[in-house]
This record gives structure tokens, C-alpha cells and sequence, in this order.
């Protein structure tokens, strides 16, 4: 543990000091009155995550009652867990009806509003960045589209004595690249899909060897990201289907 102290170390006791409450001047001569003082012995060690491990000593209530010099009607704070249909608002709204004094209510994410912030910063740049490499990819699309034209000139030519317009033997390379967009981000979703739900049965990529990397399965997301890869496959392929003029085919 973080302060390296056996449990039930009754030679070895851990020394707390909390601020007593109110104002006034520090003394000097004896600095350590302005603090209540207790040796109370580690009863025992916990393991929940890095902050909590870190960052907290948890007692009895009685004790840190006494420690903060508050009685039993004083409390610093409440939480509470919600049903999944209880309305968050309505909830906040009864609350600040029952206490006469002023009071915040935070919801899980307003606890944590720089953290949520930061994970929000992350995803938008993840975002762009998967978006960049995506049209890298998708632009090769049009240039393979390119090379199919040069390569089959000769019979677009054909078609074109036959009677098909030059918009018509467009159409033909901008649905095959639609096509091929389509094929291969259904297949990436796909093998995403799979991904994140081992993740979530499984925990294949831990943070720690006890705590499984967090992911969520949202449809937002599937969409969000088939719109992007089928936009850029639209501005590949259109791009790629127009370069079938009269001029190449002279």
C-alpha cells in the first residue's frame, strides 16, 4: 500500500491530523494545536483503482465525525444512484426543495468536468485523425478508378459507339467505387463490432492487470463513421468517374 503499513500493526500506528474548524491565528509556540490529533492502527488495505488507492484513508463514520468536529445531523456530502428511468432533473429539482441552505448537486460527469473535457478533446482528435488516414485511403480508391478507365479505354470507347452517354459511362465507375466504399466499410465495422464486444466480455487490452480498458458499443458512433468513409468514397469516386470525357475517348 501506498503508506507502507502491515494491517493490525499495533507497534506501527498511523498518526492523523486534521485542521480543527473555525478561524483564528496559528500559534506559534505550539503550531500542532490549530490540528486534532488521533493514532488509530490500519485495519486493513483495499484495492480499487490508482486515485481511490492513492488518495484516501477510509474510517467509520464516528471517527471522522469526531476528527472534523461534527455531530450526527452534519454531513459534507451525499451520494446518490438512480434508477435507470428516474429523471436526473426532477431529482436535483427535490433536493435543493429539501435542504433550507444553499446546496450543489453534480452529476457524475460535472465531478469529473476536466477529465470529461479532455476525454471529449480526445475523441474529436481521434476522430480527425482516423478521418485523414481514412481519405488517404479512399483517395487511392480513385486512383485505382483512374487506372481501370486508362486500362479499359478501349472498351468504353465500344460503348460509347454503342450509344451509351458520356454521363452514363460515368455512372458505371462512380457506383463501382461506391461499391468497393461500401464493401470495405461494412467490413471494417464489422471487424470493429467484434472487437469492442470481445473487449467488453473478454478485456483482451487491460489498464491495469485487474481493470479492463472501458468501451461502449453506440450506434452514433457505426453512423457517424460509415456517413464519413461513404462521403469520402462519394468525393473519390465522382472525382475519379469524371475524368471519362469526350477527349479520351477520341
Amino acid at each position: 500500500n501506498k503508506l507502507s503499513l502491515p494491517p493490525r500493526d499495533y507497534g506501527n500506528l498511523l498518526e492523523i491530523y486534521v485542521p480543527k474548524p473555525g478561524k483564528g491565528q496559528l500559534n506559534i509556540i505550539d503550531p500542532s494545536s490549530a490540528f486534532t490529533k488521533r493514532k488509530v492502527v490500519a485495519s486493513g488495505v483495499y484495492e480499487i483503482n490508482e486515485e481511490l488507492n492513492s488518495k484516501y484513508v477510509f474510517s467509520e463514520v464516528s471517527f471522522a465525525r469526531e476528527l472534523l468536529g461534527l455531530d450526527s445531523t452534519q454531513v459534507s456530502a451525499l451520494e446518490f444512484k438512480l434508477m435507470p428511468a428516474a429523471s436526473e432533473g426532477n431529482i436535483s429539482a427535490q433536493l435543493t426543495g429539501i435542504f433550507s441552505e444553499e446546496i450543489i448537486i453534480k452529476n457524475r460527469i460535472q465531478q469529473n468536468d476536466a477529465l470529461y473535457k479532455m476525454l471529449n478533446a480526445e475523441n474529436l482528435f481521434t476522430y480527425l485523425f482516423v478521418s485523414l488516414i481514412a481519405a488517404i485511403a479512399i483517395f487511392n480508391l480513385g486512383g485505382t478508378i483512374l487506372m481501370v478507365i486508362l486500362e479499359k479505354r478501349g472498351n468504353i470507347r465500344t460503348l460509347f459507339f454503342m450509344g451509351l452517354t458520356i454521363k452514363e459511362i460515368r455512372k458505371i465507375f462512380f457506383y463501382n467505387g461506391m461499391l468497393m466504399t461500401l464493401i470495405g466499410v461494412s467490413f471494417g465495422l464489422l471487424l470493429g463490432s467484434i472487437a469492442v464486444i470481445l473487449q467488453q466480455q473478454i478485456g483482451f487490452v487491460p489498464i491495469t492487470p485487474s481493470l479492463p480498458y472501458p468501451v461502449q458499443y453506440k450506434l452514433l458512433n457505426l453512423l457517424i463513421v460509415f456517413v464519413t468513409i461513404c462521403g469520402l468514397g462519394w468525393i473519390a469516386s465522382k472525382m475519379a468517374s469524371l475524368r471519362v470525357t469526350e477527349k479520351l475517348l477520341s
